[in-house]
């Protein structure tokens, strides 16, 4: 008789003491997961926004290097034409014996090549006296083109592998939440057979969230 009340109080103590432990251990993998979710998030979407930011940056950059390289490269063809017109007129000239002629001709070929030199000076003197980033947009090379390139490409990588892991922790939350549903029904139901089938059903949702809650960590 003393065997039998001993384990009728026994029972109830073990029932409870699981129902307990999973109702700890869902409160405590819930607020990880919250943390994880909040600052996988975050970072998610900061990291987008510089992606964003950058491919704009890549666009102006681009569009305001091909027109300044694009006059340019067309004030070099013209003084060139006007110094291949006046090398072209100084020969001919000689040739005719046309002293006037051939003064014209290399006055043009030496406005060409003075002008070709002044081109030259202006793109290469096209950032000063303006602000850092205007003056960043107008003497952009090639290669700083590419870096922030691929620091665009880094960070709308990183965006994606974030916002994956802010997945992960919702999904992780999801089971968090259904556990926690599931030890409530089970309490309320007490040591019954239904009652330990809840609850171990629950326990098996709570193993769920935290290899959820690992796999959002990695």
């Amino acid at each position: 008789m003393k065997y039998v009340v001993a384990l009728n109080m026994r029972r109830p103590v073990r029932f409870d003491y699981v129902a307990a432990m999973l109702v700890g251990t869902l409160a405590v993998l819930g607020a990880v997961l919250i943390s994880l979710q909040l600052t996988y998030d975050h970072a998610s979407s900061r990291a987008g926004s510089m992606g964003s930011r950058l491919a704009i940056d890549l666009t102006t950059r681009g569009a305001v290097s091909n027109e300044i390289n694009g006059w340019a490269l067309s004030a070099q063809q013209q003084a060139l034409t006007v110094g291949l017109g006046g090398l072209g007129r100084a020969i001919s000239a000689l040739n005719a014996q046309s002293p006037d002629d051939v003064v014209v001709g290399d006055g043009d070929n030496n406005a060409s090549t003075q002008l070709q030199n002044e081109i030259a000076a202006m793109a290469a003197t096209a950032g000063e006296n303006l602000d850092p980033y205007t003056a960043g947009l107008v003497t952009a090379t090639l290669a700083q083109i590419q870096a922030e390139l691929l620091e665009q490409n880094r960070q709308i990588d990183l965006a994606d592998a974030e916002g994956s892991r802010s997945h992960i922790a919702v999904l992780g939350l999801t089971f968090t939440a259904l556990g926690g549903v599931l030890a409530g029904l089970a309490v309320a139901l007490k040591e019954t057979r239904p009652g330990w089938g809840i609850l171990i059903l629950g326990c098996g949702v709570a193993i769920l969230a935290i290899a959820t809650a690992v796999m959002a960590a990695l």
